[in-house]
């Protein structure tokens, strides 16, 4: 690639898409994939696909405002003239979860992309979507914090011993 400059490669569109073509290793199962020409496998998506916000409306008449989004979560007031289908552009992974004004709600990925869709009434409403753990990462993160504290339990134990025997080789009697 002869005509990638610095510049270039380093430019939002190139980093953008490149990333969004060949991270496929973390997307959710059913998100389709093709060859590369070097016949690796990427994402099978086109420019168009990639997304120019993190929420849109895909069907029904509304306006959303105040959308403030973090990693793990996405906040955003929606005044919907009527019922209204959202799509949040974020891969439905096990975890995520939406509340329509403090109250849980289905959420779907029926699409492409497995992508996080949800239905919305007509009606002003606060909606959430947030990304909490599951019960088996629970699970994990109380495993690896135990095991944490086995390591240094045991790496305190052997200093502690060693010192010791370091203390008696060099107490002269």
């Amino acid at each position: 690639r002869t005509e990638l400059t610095d510049k270039k490669a380093t430019s939002s569109e190139i980093i953008n898409w490149e990333v969004s073509t060949s991270s496929f290793e973390y997307l959710p199962k059913g998100v389709p994939l093709k060859k590369s020409p070097i016949g690796t496998n990427i994402v099978d998506i086109n420019k168009s696909d990639i997304a120019a916000s993190n929420i849109e409306i895909e069907n029904g008449i509304a306006t959303i405002n105040n959308i403030k989004t973090k990693p793990h979560k996405i906040s955003f007031s929606v005044n919907a003239q009527t019922p209204t289908n959202i799509k949040a552009n974020v891969f439905n992974f096990p975890g995520w979860v939406a509340k329509i004004n403090n109250q849980q709600i289905p959420i779907s990925n029926n699409n492409r992309l497995k992508l996080i869709t949800f239905k919305l009434n007509k009606g002003i409403s606060q909606v959430d979507i947030e990304f909490k753990n599951t019960p088996i990462r629970k699970a994990a993160n109380v495993i690896t914090l135990f095991s944490i504290a086995i390591l240094i339990f045991i790496l305190l134990k052997y200093l502690i011993v060693e010192k010791r025997v370091n203390l008696k080789r060099n107490y002269k009697w």
